[in-house]
């Protein structure tokens, strides 16, 4: 069966310059998604949670059996998830890939504040991306604090490569 990888599958999206500008200008004591201070903290949409019992086959046979891959992420709003210190947007997804609640974490604010502090001061920040429709890249299993391990360009994507590819001849 092979060994186990201890992955996640994840919708692994292109954040746009706006986006990664704003986390730049977040205080010292926040960690982003897609930035220095979390290197391996890859931006994504959760499909499957994480799971310790499957192996990298396991999960490329996940994938087999998605017979959509969405195109994007619409973002419908800005907060913490769950009352948790993570914080980013809720959203809707162009394909059902079966995921109950879209999300994308765009920070942790760890013990820095109290979340509705937190909350109360990234909202100016970021809610006005609200209607924002962020590009999906693929279809990712990820390896928790490593990163991708193997993923399945979205249909959108590989099409952009392809043009980007003829453009350059």
């Amino acid at each position: 069966m092979g060994e186990r990888c201890p992955c996640f599958l994840a919708l692994k999206v292109e954040l746009p310059e706006e986006i990664k500008q704003s986390l730049d200008k977040l205080e010292e004591g926040y960690v982003p998604y897609d930035g220095s201070a979390g290197e391996h903290k890859i931006p994504h949409v959760t499909v499957v949670p994480p799971r310790e019992d499957l192996s990298i086959e396991d999960w490329k046979k996940e994938i087999g059996k998605t017979e959509d891959i969405p195109a994007e992420f619409e973002v419908t709003g800005f907060g913490s998830f769950w009352e948790s210190s993570k914080f980013g947007f809720w959203g809707n997804l162009d394909a059902d890939i079966g995921v109950g609640s879209p999300h994308l974490t765009l920070l942790d604010c760890g013990e820095k504040e109290g979340v509705d502090e937190a909350r109360e001061n990234l909202g100016s920040l970021f809610e006005k991306y609200v209607g924002l429709k962020i590009d999906v890249v693929s279809l990712a299993v990820v390896k928790k604090n490593e990163g991708v391990v193997y993923e399945v360009k979205s249909p959108s994507h590989q099409a952009q490569l392809k043009e980007f590819a003829e453009d350059e001849q």
